[in-house]
């Protein structure tokens, strides 16, 4: 699986599928407009590499809770 994880088409796929999406940036303060203007392919190049000498640390995932009817959060 990893293997298929570092794939230059794979990681173009992964952005082509999330840029539509146009979030918000994660904790790192990335977004899609930096992206671009970095270059999208030395941006996932650079991941790629990462990835394959596995030196690659995610950014950990930004929480939100959101409240529900019954007082409980999710």
């Amino acid at each position: 699986m990893y293997v298929y994880i570092c794939k230059e088409s794979t990681l173009y796929q992964a952005y082509r599928n999330a840029k539509p999406n146009d979030g918000s940036s994660g904790l790192d303060g990335i977004t899609f407009d930096w992206i671009e203007e970095y270059r999208v392919v030395k941006y996932l190049e650079e991941i790629r590499k990462e990835l394959k000498e596995k030196t690659y640390k995610p950014e950990p995932n930004r929480r939100v809770e959101i409240s529900k009817e019954n007082v409980k959060k999710r």
